[in-house]
């Protein structure tokens, strides 16, 4: 998968559609839905990805690693978008009741 085609991984996977993947929480997140929502368009967008390699790039396209590699990153990156959008949320639309804590968090005011 890495041979030749480590620029396409950077470029394509975690560039492209890591940051698709980022836009993709923050959409779930801002309509209040659940993470396990994020996970799922994440598996579909990898699926998307690995055709997208193979029709551009010549890859293997039922590669069972690549897809796996791909699909972490798109994961990672849509869950911390999910996250990033949660906390602001949470901080704007309750302003009275919660406090942010950093990036991630939030914590209640007292």
């Amino acid at each position: 998968m890495f041979g030749d085609s480590i620029w396409v991984f950077w470029i394509v996977s975690v560039g492209i559609f890591g940051a698709i993947g980022f836009a993709i929480g923050q959409a779930v997140a801002s309509q209040w839905q659940s993470f396990w929502l994020v996970v799922w368009y994440a598996c579909l967008l990898g699926a998307f990805e690995r055709f997208i390699i193979y029709a551009l790039f010549g890859d293997e396209l039922l590669s069972v690693l690549g897809y796996l590699i791909d699909t972490a990153v798109i994961i990672a990156m849509a869950l911390f978008g999910y996250r990033l959008m949660q906390v602001k949320k949470m901080v704007t639309q309750y302003p009275w009741l919660y406090a942010r804590m950093g990036f991630f968090f939030w914590k209640e005011k007292v």
